[in-house]
């Protein structure tokens, strides 16, 4: 469920898009009654975001306040404004889609309604915001020059897995000696203990279980029943460390294709049944996730985490499970590999080629996978450093994951 886009908060309609930080994109479109006693005429009570966030304010009070700007959440769904680097000071400001931009570190003064969203009564908690999204005409962003400088609060991570974590919803801190524990969670989340870091401002990742840093900053929201610190940029990533080695970072010659079945026998689907070798020739585990295979006009990118340690062999196949070889594979590989050949190409996210195979005009036998025993990218061209595979794999020949023989 990587790919579902998180909820910040937003007014309290009902949603008509979601921003990826649980911010709801309407605009108090709905036809219901306002509920709250003040009208729309009120002048705004100029009241401190400390004095909200410690429940001194009434719900639904027409606000103003007075703070920096910390966080920017992008499409002009809001900001998150802060008075000085100190708990309870800070608190999310929703605008909605078409809402103003505002520039981090910017002095701003914002007018709107103080709310309580709960995801329409599904959280056991609620996250503090001012909602300048909806009651056109009586809200506004207004920036007035440049904002006080704002520090993280140094907090530790085991405070987010306590009630503490509340005077900081809002608020920009600081999370030293992070390591995590769970790098590859549900919307994009990653941990370290009770520390939860989401990736919705700002995606870290890839990142992965081991993962060390010196610190992480960011600022914390409440949803979907806890607490969450999200990062703003790189830089708020401090002194990252890892064992993987990402798509990304991969070096040109640690990966090598070793085994191509072209053409299935009779008794398989050509289609279904094509799958590809590649070996780790270097000295470090890498993540295969986004590296890009082409061949012809055709482009596949690898979809889920793959981690390939020194010396491991990972298999592609074109269908999960191969159907008539009966075995997962390690990632799916829609390209086709024609019989006429073509020039397959693995290669980085930014374009890096790390290995290729031409095998246009190459004789392929069906039922036999073609397998390299000079194994290296520079022999992967001759025709002459691959043989057929003498290895049984059902009613074909094939060793997909082990080195195997040749006939």
């Amino acid at each position: 469920m990587l790919s579902i886009l998180l909820s910040l908060s937003g007014c309290t309609d009902d949603a008509t898009t979601d921003s990826g930080l649980g911010i709801e994109a309407d605009a108090d479109t709905d036809a219901d009654a306002d509920t709250d006693t003040d009208a729309d005429t009120d002048a705004p009570q100029s009241v401190t975001i400390t004095a909200i966030q410690q429940g001194d304010v009434p719900l639904d009070t027409l606000v103003e306040v007075s703070g920096t700007v910390t966080a920017v959440v992008d499409d002009g769904y809001g900001i998150y404004v802060q008075e000085d680097s100190a708990a309870w000071a800070g608190i999310w400001v929703y605008s909605g889609t078409g809402g103003e931009a505002q520039d981090r570190g910017s002095a701003v003064t914002v007018i709107g309604f103080y709310e309580e969203y709960d995801g329409e009564g599904e959280w056991t908690d609620s996250v503090s915001e001012i909602n300048v999204g909806a009651h056109a005409g009586q809200s506004s962003i207004v920036a007035t020059g440049d904002g006080d400088v704002i520090e993280g609060v140094a907090v530790s991570g085991a405070t987010f897995g306590t009630a503490d974590i509340e005077q900081y919803e809002g608020v920009l801190v600081t999370v030293s000696d992070v390591n995590l524990t769970a790098s590859d969670l549900d919307y994009g989340e990653w941990q370290s203990g009770a520390l939860t870091v989401g990736s919705t401002i700002f995606d870290a990742r890839p990142v992965y279980d081991g993962d060390h840093f010196d610190s992480v900053t960011g600022v914390v929201h409440y949803r979907y029943e806890h607490y969450v610190l999200l990062p703003r940029d790189a830089s708020d990533l401090v002194g990252h460390t890892s064992a993987i080695t990402p798509a990304n970072a991969v070096t040109p010659g640690d990966l090598t294709i070793t085994e191509l079945m072209v053409d299935p026998g009779a008794e398989c689907t050509d289609t279904d049944d094509e799958y590809v070798e590649v070996l780790n020739l270097g000295d470090e585990t890498v993540d295969l996730q986004d590296l890009v295979w082409t061949i012809g006009t055709h482009v596949d990118t690898i979809e889920t985490r793959v981690l390939l340690a020194p010396g491991e062999r990972a298999v592609l196949v074109r269908t999960q499970p191969s159907p008539c070889y009966g075995f997962d594979g390690d990632a799916e590989l829609t390209i086709p590999l024609a019989q006429e050949g073509g020039d397959l190409v693995l290669a980085r996210p930014d374009g890096t080629v790390l290995d290729g195979v031409d095998f246009t005009g190459w004789d392929i036998t069906p039922g036999y996978s073609l397998q390299t025993d000079d194994v290296g990218p520079d022999d992967n061209d001759d025709p002459s450093s691959w043989c057929l595979s003498d290895t049984p794999l059902g009613s074909d020949f094939g060793s997909p994951g082990e080195a195997g023989t040749c006939l």
